[in-house]
């Protein structure tokens, strides 16, 4: 199972975590819930015993992504956005980022 950030307050951790087991200019890859998503309100949520929960979300900037990401050594590469149906008229759904381990 991929952890969700959006679920995650302390990216700071999870980010030296993954510099510590990345080889020298080895790779990461995240796809995660845009946070334009979050702006307008979207979070997780499931139906459970004629229940809606809400499960606790933490919205991260992009910029928090990057300069989060930078500070433990890794590079941003590649940055994409993807959306609902191919319609760039629309909030983007899915941030993709890529980094490199300096």
């Amino acid at each position: 199972m991929q952890p969700r950030f959006e679920h995650i307050e302390n990216l700071e951790h999870v980010f030296q975590q993954i510099a510590v087991v990345l080889r020298s200019s080895g790779y990461c890859y995240i796809g995660e819930l845009h946070p334009f998503k979050q702006y307008s309100g979207t979070k997780a949520r499931f139906d459970l015993d004629e229940q809606r929960k809400i499960v606790d979300c933490y919205t991260h900037n992009i910029s928090d992504f990057v300069k989060i990401a930078a500070a433990c050594g890794l590079a941003l590469i590649d940055i994409d956005e993807h959306f609902d149906d191919d319609n760039r008229k629309t909030l983007p759904r899915i941030l993709t980022l890529i980094f490199r381990k300096l």
